[in-house]
């Protein structure tokens, strides 16, 4: 299950708290580019909208991505 757009865990991976180990291009691919946009803007408002965009994928392809989500979930977290 994908958890709430509010839940902490969004604003960790976009921002390199949490790491997600994963073989996937497509989805290495979108977490780079969210954190290149986090670097370039760390605004609040940037933020969410990060947030919004990692959201929607998961919850549009969550069913493919399940072990990854679950990687995050269980707490990949580092400093």
């Amino acid at each position: 299950m994908v958890p709430p757009i509010t839940h902490p865990i969004w604003v960790q991976v976009i921002t390199g708290k949490r790491e997600v180990t994963t073989s996937n291009v497509g989805l290495n691919m979108l977490i780079a580019n969210l954190r290149l946009s986090y670097r370039q803007d760390p605004s609040e408002a940037s933020v969410r909208s990060l947030v919004l965009r990692m959201h929607e994928f998961f919850k549009k392809y969550g069913s493919y991505y399940q072990h990854e989500l679950e990687q995050v979930l269980k707490g990949g977290a580092h400093a």
